[in-house]
C-alpha cells in the first residue's frame, strides 16, 4: 500500500474501549465519594439527547422518578418537532458519567438534540430557562 500513489501512512487498525474505571480515579472521584461528596440532595441538568432511564444503571425506572430509585428523575424533550426522545446513545451515555461521578445525585434529561443530530440555540435556551425556573424544586 505504501508503494501506490497518493498513499501517506498505513497504520494499524487500533481498538478503544471505554474508560470510565480509569476515568474516576483520575478525577479523585473515589476520594470524594469516600468524603462522602456523593450528590445527595442535588441534581444535574444533562442536556443532551435523551436518556434511556429503562437501563438497570439507572434503576430499571418504568418512568422518570419511579420507582423511588430511579436516578432520572425528570425528562424532558426541548425540541420542536416531535417525539425525539428515540435517540438516547449519547444522553445515556453523559447520564451515565453524572451517576459514576455522583451516584446519590438525581439526573434531569433535557434533550436538546434533534434528528438532524444538532442541537439548536432556542433549544438549549429554553431547557436553560427551564433549569433557572426550577432549581429549587429538584435540590
Amino acid at each position: 500500500l505504501l508503494e501506490m500513489p497518493g498513499v501517506a501512512y498505513v497504520g494499524e487498525n487500533s481498538s478503544f474501549s471505554p474508560k470510565l474505571i480509569e476515568s474516576l480515579p483520575m478525577i479523585n472521584a473515589p476520594q470524594s465519594q469516600s468524603a462522602g461528596f456523593t450528590g445527595g440532595g442535588t441534581s444535574v441538568a444533562s442536556l443532551d439527547s435523551a436518556i434511556d432511564y429503562t437501563l438497570p444503571f439507572f434503576g430499571s425506572c418504568s418512568s422518570p422518578g419511579l420507582p423511588g430509585g430511579c436516578k432520572v428523575s425528570y425528562m424532558h424533550d426541548f425540541v420542536s418537532e416531535g417525539s425525539s426522545l428515540a435517540d438516547t446513545s449519547h444522553g445515556s451515555n453523559v447520564a451515565g458519567i453524572i451517576v459514576g461521578v455522583a451516584p446519590d445525585a438525581k439526573v434531569l434529561g433535557l434533550n436538546v438534540f434533534r434528528s438532524d443530530g444538532l442541537a439548536y440555540e432556542n433549544d438549549i435556551i429554553s431547557a436553560l430557562q427551564w433549569v433557572l425556573a426550577n432549581k429549587t424544586a429538584y435540590m
